[in-house]
């Protein structure tokens, strides 16, 4: 579970692909996975689709880089049930990660960009993180632009994290 909140503030950060090519990451988390629902089978506890413990569980030793690899399944080794956790562990990550201080506006908007920049290079090359930076890009350059009002507050709405990933 360390990997899963390290990554909340460090999305750069590596433990389990740290010095490794993308497909070897693949491999690992493969072998991770299987090793972590042998220990659950042999506990008398099965793995539990349905139980969050379970998911934080399984996925618990994987970097953000090692679910990503499972999140786009490149070589077909993960199950339409892992790939939909990894990713939904991904943007939990995300949203935590925004969520986890009390700025709003321009600040908000730095720390979601600065994110984003630190996830890792195979991440960067996807068409979603392409979508989301532009987007956060765009809304960064108008709220800059617009931050000169009489109150000395911005006149800009920034949505939340969840918008901007719709």
């Amino acid at each position: 579970m360390d990997a899963l909140l390290l990554a909340i503030r460090h999305p750069e950060a590596t433990s389990s692909s740290r010095g490794k090519t993308f497909a070897v990451v693949a491999e690992d988390a493969r072998k991770e996975l299987d090793a972590a629902y042998d220990a659950m089978k042999n506990s008398g506890l099965p793995f539990d689709k349905k139980t969050p413990a379970d998911v934080h569980a399984l996925f618990g030793r994987l970097d953000r880089r090692s679910l990503y690899a499972v999140s786009v399944n490149k070589d077909g080794r993960f199950t339409a049930d892992e790939i939909q956790a990894a990713q939904d562990i991904m943007q939990k990550q995300q949203l935590l990660a925004l969520s986890d201080t009390k700025s709003e506006g321009l600040e908000s908007l730095h720390r979601a960009l600065t994110f984003l920049d630190n996830v890792s290079p195979e991440e960067k090359t996807s068409p979603e993180w392409l979508a989301q930076m532009t987007k956060l890009n765009k809304l960064s350059m108008s709220a800059h632009s617009a931050a000169g009002t009489e109150s000395g507050k911005p006149s800009f709405y920034v949505p939340t994290l969840a918008e901007l990933l719709s």
